[in-house]
C-alpha cells in the first residue's frame, strides 16, 4: 500500500495550466511486538520517516531499533554542541597553505575541532551538518574565527588566514558587517583574511 502510494503521489498533474509534481517520505512502524501503545508506535514511523527524508527523500522506510540510536547520539551531539560553543571548546585548528610551486608557506586555513571533555577530539564530520540543521553554525563559526583571529593577529604579517563558512550563512545580508565588526574587535587585519 505504501508503495502503491509513492507511486501515486509522483503522478505529475496540472493546476492552472502548471504540471506539478510532488513526492512523499514514508515512515513505516509495526504494532505486533515491543509497541508500547500508540503514542510509540506514531514515534517510531516519525522516526523512520525522518530517516528516510535524510537518506534521500521519496522512499519508504521500516522503523528499526538502529534509526532510535541514531537519532538519540545525533540529539547528544546537538545538546552538547550548545553547551560546547559558550564553553569554547570548539577550537581552531590551523592546517598549513604552501604554495605547490616554491613550498613557500603563505597562510593558514583555520578548521574547527570539539575538544569534546569527555569523548576528546571530534571531527567536524561528526558536529557540522548538526550546527548547520539546529542554526547553530553562525554561533560556531564566529566563535572559532574569533579565536583564530585572536590566535593569528600577531603572527608574520605576509601570513593569511583563510576560513570556511557553510553555504546558509552567504545568505545573512548582514555577514560583511558581522565579519567586519569581528575583525574590528579581535584587532585582526581584514586583508591577512
Amino acid at each position: 500500500i505504501a508503495e502503491r502510494l509513492l507511486t501515486r503521489m509522483m503522478q505529475p498533474f496540472l493546476v492552472q495550466g502548471l504540471q506539478l509534481q510532488i513526492s512523499a517520505s514514508i515512515g513505516l512502524a509495526r504494532s505486533d511486538f515491543e509497541c508500547g501503545g500508540i503514542d510509540t508506535l506514531m514515534r517510531s514511523a516519525d522516526i523512520a520517516m525522518y530517516s528516510v527524508k535524510s537518506g534521500g527523500r521519496n522512499r519508504l522506510a521500516w522503523f528499526d531499533m538502529s534509526m532510535e540510536r541514531e537519532l538519540r547520539a545525533r540529539n547528544e551531539l546537538e545538546t552538547g554542541l550548545r553547551a560546547a560553543i559558550p564553553q569554547k571548546q570548539i577550537v581552531p585548528y590551523f592546517e598549513q597553505q604552501v604554495d605547490l610551486i616554491t613550498g613557500r608557506l603563505f597562510g593558514f586555513e583555520v578548521l574547527a575541532r570539539w575538544e569534546h571533555p569527555t569523548r576528546g577530539l571530534i571531527m567536524p564530520a561528526e558536529f557540522l551538518a548538526i550546527a548547520e540543521e539546529s542554526g547553530l553554525i553562525n554561533d560556531l563559526s564566529f566563535a572559532v574565527m574569533r579565536h583564530a583571529f585572536c590566535q593569528a593577529r600577531d603572527w608574520d604579517p605576509g601570513l593569511t588566514l583563510s576560513v570556511n563558512l557553510a553555504p546558509g550563512q552567504l545568505k545573512d545580508a548582514w555577514l560583511g558587517q558581522k565579519l567586519t565588526k569581528l575583525l574590528a574587535e579581535t584587532g585582526f587585519p581584514a586583508g591577512r583574511l
